[in-house]
């Protein structure tokens, strides 16, 4: 009976992962292990976990799904290959309610058939149900590598589940991996090989994404595990705790690179899932993996050739054999199998998965693409392994980003907030009392989330899915959820805590009908076995049960015999209970399944509301109530109710406390008739029991008291307010003082007009007469024309208007007059006018400043008069015009020239000092008028008249001046420059290596007196004569040395800003040493060497003056000696030699050497 329960249990859970309203509870936490081991393959693997390969190409293997028969489908009905936990029909499924001997994985079956341990033995008879292999290929078992299926996962499994399937051809024993890929000479083109895919063509055993994802929802939040044990909960820890994981048994049989792979690609896909990364393309580089690069020619690999023409493709592509072979080396060295490895995954971490396709459909492309990275060069001699290796998953419509290989991230982050915010509830209550924590719960719960009235009315809208748990945390108030959502929040709560009182044992998640309509409500358990409903959805606004701050069915129990509290239930756990409220009757009714899942006795609920586990100091009292009268001699009682549970509390009611003085915080007061102020008196001490005081006047004609103390005027005078205290009479006074107020003032006039400098008086009279203060207060608008005085006399100043008002002295009330003064008009034709003088044009309008005198009165200009001008811009003559204002009419005109202004001219230079030859040019600034320029000596420098260019002649000074013409508004004016002219630099300048010195010789400068003669860039000579055209340079005699040489002529307007610059290589000459006829028409010449000379010229001629002479070039410093032919029998032959010197093309030659001559006999 306890395994049919258990099974049936595993069945009710499964049913809620697809979206309905049964519990995922902690008390099923039996069946919990059936679904997450026996069904999901965390602990153990169903037949239907398998692959199907099918090659398309060469290139290619898929693993295809074509749906809807080896999936985890809880909801599927059909008669397929689906694991379908509510198909009565007689097929392949997983029915946990068929008990028939037939071929399903019947939860119930206890006949030795088809079972669940049976499937993985036997193989499928039936020839339309193919059950496919796990691996592409078979593996022998050997000493390097365990190729068997892995034990079962269950945690009783003993079978070796081997595998099944076709065989591989074996990479060649030859294949050397350190062999090198390309020598340094080779050029081959490598070219990449293609993708391939693997996609699940039969149901591989794990649940559809919804249900992967419901999973991944139930494990992040720690659903499925006992979180109330001490590894589980919050309790003592300062963040949250990293969930279980689900185990990684299928990880434990890859080996080398393939497990390798495994672990980074775990990590990454956890980051997918939780929303951290939204890639499903993974890459992983040779160097990552720790392998290194291989290649192989076709005899490597046992294959006749690498490559294949592909009709279709049109190009050479990698062929199937050499593929496979290559395959099964790098798994034989390496590990390598993608198949495994994906498989692996699936098994090891499906709700990591909840996002990956791994099915396709003839819409919808899915599954799992993958290269390892081959390469080849083109003509087909060698298949290269150089990676990297890249996985692509496809990934579910509904978790896709916006482009292919990414997920929305939204849905993973959501789940961590949720998880986040549950955990920080649970850490601020988690030092409260066991039923303030549960309190806590409540509030949080109901703060959070809304009801879903959508859901509930709109058959349309889902319902029962994983977001119910997410909605009441994510943070979104658009996503409210149903009961399922309540129930569930708080039986998470719940499992997060630890419950330090010691009375909380249990939160269970119920379902069934309330009011007929299904429903999921909590139950929590204490630890003396009574128990009590809690239904948060209606506890929410304006639900059923929402009365009594939202507690009438928080913590609520039944009626009993000695129980009289209202809003409990009749009934039973079996029968169903009642609530009987204020706006309506509630009756639960557990489902039958309820009652197999649980104890009946943990589903009884216990008589009365819970009220002992709340601490006496963790009472909320309501308002205190006197029920024993306390006195001045002996103590009372005060009666209250706990408002979260209704127990009665008690506390004394202290003695009463005497009054033993009372004061007033004023000590005065000033009223005005009609005018009211509250007085404030203490009684002391501040805990005195009577604090009731008594107010009188003693004149109520003039101030009449409340009983609170609030004084009124009545009438002028003073009288006296007296606060005494009901208990002892202690009395304290203030003596108040009534006055009448003014009322209104008026004047004896509102409006005067009055002559500049006369003045008048203004009578005020307040109102009442009898106001107690006739004070008033006199001001002006404007105290430039009418000024006001304290007694209200005014004088009129100027021309203008103002307005006197008068203020009573409370500044409550006004009276104006207005007064308006003028003035007898004078005319102004017999003014005096001095102060007008002559101005010079400025470019700007001139102004004179005129005095004006009348009656030998000094009028001011603006209150008496203004001024007008004419032409008063340029110059010529202008005049003003005095016109009268204010007590002075008529005007008077006089006349004043404006003279033209002199032009600030400047001129300069660009260079006052020119050589002969040179030009400058002239810049002008300041002139208003046409500018021309002359020269007074254009034999030295010439100008042009129109742009001021000025051209240097010869040696000598000339004066350059420039002209403005003027204009109306400028005088003419003119500017001198001075220029001075240098000669100019010689025409020719020469250096010639003599034998023992260097001649320099230079053309005549014109005008100048002399020469400055530079060796090297220092002045080696003065030349004071200016017909001396050669100097003899004696120093300069380092033979192989460079000397540069300058010459500047001058004058006697000073040294000339030009040269010229020559260079030349000091070359010693050499000598003849011999000269013969050594043979027939020859003769022999040898001389000196020079270890600096390039080389040496040779000249020779019948003729002494060496007209007609023939020259010969030796090159090389070394050579010392040469030989002559084709010379004339009988004739003198005279010879000659000069050394040369090549530096950048240029020959730097000597002086001849002596001449020498030889007698050609031969």
């Amino acid at each position: 009976m306890a395994k049919w329960k258990k099974y049936l249990a595993a069945a009710m859970i499964l049913f809620l992962l697809a979206g309905h309203t049964t519990p995922f509870s902690r008390q099923a936490e039996a069946a919990d292990n059936i679904l997450t081991g026996e069904l999901t393959g965390e602990e153990s693997t169903p037949a239907g976990e398998e692959y199907d390969i099918q090659d398309y190409d060469t290139q290619d293997n898929a693993i295809q799904d074509s749906a809807g028969d080896q999936d985890l489908d809880p909801q599927d009905s059909a008669v397929d290959q689906d694991y379908d936990l509510q198909d009565s029909a007689v097929d392949q499924d997983y029915d946990p309610q068929d008990s028939a001997g037939d071929q399903d994985y019947d939860l119930q079956d206890s006949a030795g058939d088809q079972n669940l341990e049976d499937i993985f033995q036997e193989e499928n008879n039936e020839e339309d149900v193919q059950e496919p292999s796990f691996y592409e290929e078979t593996f022998e078992e050997d000493d390097t590598q365990d190729q068997s299926f892995p034990e079962d996962y269950s945690e009783g499994g003993t079978q070796d589940q081997s595998l099944a399937g076709g065989s591989t051809e074996q990479a060649d024993e030859n294949v050397n991996a350190e062999e090198p890929l390309l020598a340094e000479d080779e050029t081959a083109e490598l070219v990449e090989d293609d993708t391939e895919e693997l996609v699940d063509d039969g149901g591989d055993g794990n649940y559809d994404n919804d249900d992967a994802f419901a999973a991944y929802v139930n494990r992040e939040m720690n659903l499925t595990g006992d979180l109330a044990s001490d590894t589980g909960n919050l309790e003592g820890e300062e963040t949250i705790s990293e969930p279980r994981r689900k185990s990684s048994y299928a990880s434990t049989r890859l080996t080398g690179t393939n497990r390798t792979l495994y672990d980074l690609l775990r990590e990454e896909i956890r980051k997918v899932a939780d929303g951290t990364r939204s890639s499903t393309a993974f890459s992983f580089s040779l160097e990552e993996l720790g392998i290194e690069q291989m290649s192989w020619t076709p005899e490597d690999l046992g294959v006749e050739s690498i490559l294949v023409y592909d009709e279709e493709k049109g190009k050479n592509v990698l062929s199937s054999e050499a593929n496979s072979a290559a395959k099964g080396i790098l798994e034989e060295i390496y590990g390598i199998n993608i198949l495994r490895l994906n498989k692996a995954l699936l098994a090891d971490c499906p709700y990591d998965l909840y996002w990956y396709n791994k099915t396709s459909t003839v819409s919808l492309k899915g599954g799992l693409s993958y290269s390892l990275g081959f390469s080849y060069f083109t003509d087909g001699s060698r298949l290269i392994f150089k990676g990297p290796i890249t996985l692509k998953f496809y990934v579910a419509p509904y978790y896709a980003g916006t482009e292919t290989f990414t997920v929305n991230t939204e849905i993973g982050t959501a789940v961590s907030t949720a998880k986040d915010t549950a955990a920080a509830i649970v850490m601020e209550n988690r030092d409260l009392p066991d039923y303030l924590k549960l309190d806590a719960y409540r509030e949080q719960i109901l703060s959070l989330t809304s009801y879903n009235y959508n859901a509930a009315y709109n058959t349309a809208t889902p319902y029962g899915n994983p977001w119910q748990l997410i909605h009441v945390f994510d943070g979104d108030p658009d996503t409210n959820v149903v009961c399922e959502g309540y129930s569930k929040a708080f039986q998470y709560l719940c499992d997060l805590s630890s419950f330090s009182s010691g009375d909380f044992r249990e939160c269970l998640s119920v379902t069934g009908k309330m009011n007929g309509s299904g429903h999921m409500w909590n139950v929590v358990l204490l630890q003396d076995g009574r128990n009590y409903l809690v239904d948060l959805t209606n506890c929410d606004m304006s639900m059923l049960g929402a009365g009594d701050n939202n507690r009438i069915l928080f913590l609520a129990g039944a009626q009993g015999e000695d129980c009289e509290e209202t809003f409990l239930a009749d009934g039973s756990a079996e029968q169903g209970y009642v609530f009987h409220l204020a706006k309506g009757n509630l009756r639960y009714k557990y489902d039958t399944e309820m009652f197999s899942c649980f104890d009946p006795s943990d589903l009884t609920l216990s008589e009365g509301r819970i009220r002992e586990i709340i601490p006496p100091e963790d009472h909320t009292p309501g308002n205190w109530e006197i029920s024993i009268q306390p006195d001045y001699e002996s103590e009372g009682e005060e009666i209250t109710h706990c408002t979260a549970c209704g127990i009665p509390m008690t506390r004394p009611a202290p003695k009463l406390v005497h009054v033993t003085g009372i004061s007033l915080e004023e000590t005065e007061a000033v009223l005005l008739k009609g005018e009211t102020k509250a007085l404030s008196a203490s009684v002391l001490p501040a805990d005195a029991s009577d604090r009731q005081i008594i107010w009188t006047s003693d004149d109520e004609s003039v101030a009449t008291v409340t009983e609170s103390g609030v004084v009124e005027a009545v009438g002028n005078g003073t009288a006296t307010i007296t606060a005494t205290s009901n208990h002892m009479g202690f009395q304290a006074s203030c003596p108040v003082s009534v006055t009448t107020a003014v009322d209104g003032v008026s004047l004896n006039k509102n409006s005067l007009d009055l002559y500049v400098d006369e003045t008048a008086f203004l009578e005020a009279t307040v109102t009442p007469l009898d106001a107690s203060n006739q004070a008033v207060t006199w001001s002006s608008s404007n105290p430039d024309v009418v000024s006001v005085a304290s007694d209200g006399s005014i004088t009129a100043l100027a021309c203008g208007s103002s307005v006197i008002t008068v203020t009573t002295a409370d500044g409550n009330n006004t009276e104006t007059c207005e007064v308006i003064v003028s003035v007898r008009t004078i005319d102004l034709t017999g003014a005096t006018v001095t102060g007008i003088i002559p101005k010079t044009y400025i470019g700007r309008r001139v102004y004179q400043e005129p005095v004006v005198i009348v009656d030998g009165t000094t009028l001011r200009e603006g209150t008496d008069y203004s001024i007008s001008y004419s032409n008063n811009l340029y110059a010529g003559n202008a005049s003003l015009t005095i016109t009268g204002k204010g007590a002075y009419t008529g005007s008077v005109t006089k006349n004043f020239a404006i003279e033209k202004a002199c032009q600030n001219l400047d001129a300069k230079a660009a260079s006052p000092t020119l050589a002969a030859g040179q030009t400058t040019t002239i810049s002008v600034s300041g002139a208003k008028g046409r500018k021309s320029y002359t020269s007074s000596n254009p034999a030295v420098a010439s100008v042009d008249p129109d742009t001021g260019r000025v051209s240097a002649k010869k040696v000598g000074t000339a004066t350059i001046t420039v002209t403005s013409s003027g204009t109306d508004n400028f005088v003419k004016a003119t500017k001198a420059l001075r220029i001075t002219v240098l000669p100019a630099a010689v025409a020719s300048f020469k250096a010639v290596n003599c034998p023992n010195t260097i001649q320099l010789k230079w053309t005549k400068a014109a005008d100048a007196n002399g020469y400055l003669i530079y060796r090297d860039g220092v002045k080696i000579k003065t030349i004071t004569d200016g017909n001396t055209l050669s100097f003899t340079d004696a120093k300069a005699n380092t033979n192989g040395a460079r000397y540069v040489y300058k010459i500047v002529a001058k004058a006697s307007t000073g040294t000339s800003t030009l040269s010229k610059s020559v260079t030349i290589y000091r070359v010693s000459r050499p000598e003849i040493t011999s000269l013969v006829n050594q043979a027939a028409s020859k003769a022999l010449i040898k001389w000196n060497k020079n270890t600096k000379a390039t080389g040496y010229q040779i000249h020779y001629s019948p003729k002494k003056d060496f007209s007609a002479a023939k020259s010969v070039t030796v090159n090389g410093a070394s050579s010392v000696s040469k030989v002559i032919g084709n010379l004339t029998k009988g004739n003198t032959v005279y010879f000659r030699i000069r050394t040369f010197k090549t530096v950048d093309t240029i020959k730097h030659f000597s002086a001849w050497s002596g001449v020498k001559s030889v007698r050609i006999n031969n």
